[in-house]
């Protein structure tokens, strides 16, 4: 499978369940390919947000903050700088725009604990 025939699959499985086990076994799937398009890497960085989410709502922080931390650095390097292209793919289970303030204002608790 390639790296689009891998999105689309996450990208249809999480749109109707986002339970955290749908969640990780997206995360492994695109993990394995080379993420080379920006809405590949972007549908990543809305997995780990997700993730840090559901973990953090089961009081596990150090797992929530490993995706948060790695959510924030994939949406930093994204560089998004249009509301368009601050849409999420998965908007269905997200706020209207995602770039790197929505993740800090969101999970910022869990990325604060990591700088002190």
């Amino acid at each position: 499978m390639n790296e689009l025939e891998k999105t689309q699959i996450v990208r249809l499985v999480l749109w109707n369940d986002v339970s955290r086990e749908n969640l990780l076994n997206g995360y492994a799937l695109l993990k394995e390919i080379n993420l080379s398009s920006p809405n590949s890497r972007k549908l990543l960085a809305e997995v780990c947000f997700l993730l840090a989410k559901s973990y953090l709502s089961s009081g596990e922080t150090d797992q929530a903050r490993v995706y948060a931390q790695e959510s924030l650095a994939l949406y930093e390097d994204l560089e998004i700088s249009s509301l368009k292209s601050a849409e999420p793919v998965l908007s269905k289970h997200l706020p209207e725009i995602m770039h790197e303030g929505v993740v800090k204002a969101r999970l910022g608790k869990l990325l604060r604990s990591d700088e002190s």
